[in-house]
């Protein structure tokens, strides 16, 4: 049985992020990442825009060249998905048959697109977009479409049907929910969102249920509880389901992801989890005594967590603490979300909803909990400040609702 210092089983932001940070805190460290995809390690967000839209290429989006982890001693082995995991013993089967013997392990197995469990929905013309291949298939699929059919109206959903959108594709976004983003846009902002996006051609069927795909050979007609519509390609956007078997199978705690304490431990010694999959106690997000457990399923969240779940598997002390943070560009219109929004009792508006630019401040006793920023990210590094130091700043709210104010400076100094 081959045997390694550290083992990351998972090939996403989260894993490469440890491999990085190992490597430079101990050198002569063995290391070696698991990834079930034939990819190399690759960021997700430009998947659904720019890789998408034809302006980025395959080389761009790899988080390295493969070069880069022959150079730092990372051994990557593609296209090996990990099966079993033996937490007594110190090792994991790989689906090749080899097992692999580790010290310290990482589990960043992330997650995977959620399936509608419907009738047809493996059928050719039916795709899912997580990995770089998958991408590529999309869009292979839609050059020279004239019309595309998303199902999901979350991010990702509405991130590519912008970008099949500016290509000239007439796009229907399926939608379960009654507006956009219900829980993270106020239905004012999410109508305004929704207006842009028409006047660019797509157009939103809501509370619409897809109950089954149907075609002889390929995608025909996507059947609904709203009706049935002809469709040849269609992208399903449901969200994703966190690869927790391979935790779970070896007897992990698992709640809403693969159950860590503040250092990212797993119940099991010598095994951490990081990334989507992670669900680890926020005491940001929760009461001064009761901390709220959570996994957050965002770019920023897997580096970081990376890093310090990294940390810990090196021998350092270093609790996990941070303000949940993301965003997305649709067409022209950038949205960031800092911190909790559905956490106010109370939301103050800085800037013109109307003119597109503005920052929603979620406060909740009288304390800054969230902010949703709509083309407006100067606000972002002031309002994760202010969300982690809980600063009151309600005595503010008239100088809050003038936009030319800096949030900067309700920012305690140091």
């Amino acid at each position: 049985m081959a045997q390694t210092d550290f083992l990351i089983i998972g090939g996403g932001l989260a894993g490469v992020s440890a491999a990085e940070t190992l490597r430079r805190l101990l050198p002569r460290a063995t290391i070696a990442i698991v990834s079930g995809e034939i990819d190399p390690p690759h960021d997700r967000p430009p998947l659904s825009k720019e890789f998408l839209r034809g302006e980025k290429h395959r080389d761009a989006v790899l988080l390295h060249p493969i070069e880069f982890y022959q150079a730092n001693r990372l051994n990557l082995l593609l296209g090996t998905p990990a099966l079993a995991l033996d937490a007594e013993a110190g090792s994991v089967l790989l689906a090749d048959g080899e097992r692999l013997g580790y010290q310290r392990l990482l589990l960043a197995t992330g997650g995977r697109p959620k399936k509608l469990g419907v009738p047809g929905e493996t059928m050719p013309g039916v795709y899912e977009l997580r990995t770089l291949g998958e991408a590529e298939r999309i869009r292979d699929a839609t050059f020279g479409a004239t019309h595309v059919v998303v199902i999901g109206a979350g991010f990702i959903g509405l991130e590519v049907a912008a970008s099949l959108a500016v290509q000239g594709i007439e796009v229907t976004v399926l939608n379960l929910d009654d507006q956009l983003w219900p829980g993270v846009m106020p239905p004012a902002v999410a109508a305004l969102i929704q207006r842009d996006m028409e006047a660019r051609g797509v157009r939103f069927r809501h509370c619409t249920r897809v109950t089954g795909f149907e075609g002889k050979d390929t995608l025909e007609r996507i059947l609904t509880n709203a009706g049935d519509l002809d469709a040849s390609v269609a992208v399903v956007g449901a969200g994703i389901q966190l690869n927790v078997e391979l935790a779970a199978g070896a007897g992990l705690a698992i709640d809403d992801g693969i159950v860590v304490d503040e250092y990212l431990r797993t119940s099991a010694s010598g095994i951490f989890a990081a990334g989507d999959v992670a669900c680890f106690p926020d005491s940001i997000g929760g009461t001064s005594d009761r901390p709220a457990r959570r996994h957050v399923e965002h770019w920023d969240n897997a580096i970081a967590q990376g890093k310090v779940a990294a940390a810990n598997m090196a021998g350092r002390t270093m609790a996990y603490r941070r303000v949940p943070y993301f965003w997305s560009d649709v067409f022209d219109t950038s949205i960031n979300v800092v911190g909790y929004l559905d956490a106010a009792d109370e939301l103050l508006i800085r800037g013109s909803v109307e003119a597109r630019r503005f920052s929603l401040l979620a406060l909740r006793d009288g304390a800054l909990r969230g902010a949703l920023l709509v083309n407006n990210a100067r606000d972002r590094r002031a309002a994760a400040e202010l969300v982690m130091r809980r600063t009151p700043i309600l005595d503010h709210r008239d100088r809050l609702a003038d936009p030319s104010f800096k949030l900067a400076a309700l920012v305690p100094a140091e």
